[in-house]
């Protein structure tokens, strides 16, 4: 399993290797991963760990699921915008440019919603497989994390810094 994982994460390496012409012109973007992918995979853990508890408790089943999954998305969604304030105003005291602030609260958001659907769904399916959401879920959790939190990073940076654009 753990073998597994680390070509996950070799993944992550080859995602930062395609952008690296981007960290090279904005390396103001380089302060911020940490803070995105840690907050998304800590997002993520925790939603992991509250599915597959109430999983065991019986407080969530498949009859009850879709109810479960509407709220945790609501949810996303809220702390993402929340959390993305909270990135955007944290680029603005470290004095990089808007731009740089806006893309950085922007992928919070995204990371947060993305971090959060997946720590529902991980579970879900592991259990509608027969696998222990508990074993399955949360080391995977980190890694589509970090994967996917990259790209999403990169492709708003490219979107919303203009000497990236055509990158």
């Amino acid at each position: 399993w753990l073998s597994l994982l680390l070509v996950f994460d070799f993944l992550t390496g080859t995602v930062l290797k395609t952008y690296e012409h981007a960290l090279s012109a904005v390396v103001a973007l380089t302060f911020f991963i940490p803070m995105l992918l840690d907050t998304g995979g800590n997002a993520g853990a925790q939603t992991v760990a509250i599915m597959t508890r109430s999983f065991a408790t019986g407080d969530v089943s498949f009859k009850n699921i879709f109810k479960v999954v509407k709220i945790e998305i609501i949810s996303a969604l809220l702390l993402g915008i929340c959390l993305g304030i909270v990135a955007f105003f944290r680029g603005l005291s470290l004095g990089v440019d808007i731009n740089i602030s806006i893309v950085v609260g922007i992928t919070m958001c995204l990371i947060i919603v993305l971090a959060i659907s997946s720590g529902v769904f991980l579970p879900v399916i592991s259990k509608r497989l027969g696998l222990d959401p508990a074993v399955l879920s949360g080391p995977l959790i980190t890694s589509i994390v970090d994967i996917f939190g990259l790209i999403i990073y990169f492709k708003i940076a490219q979107l919303l810094i203009p000497q990236l654009r055509n990158m």
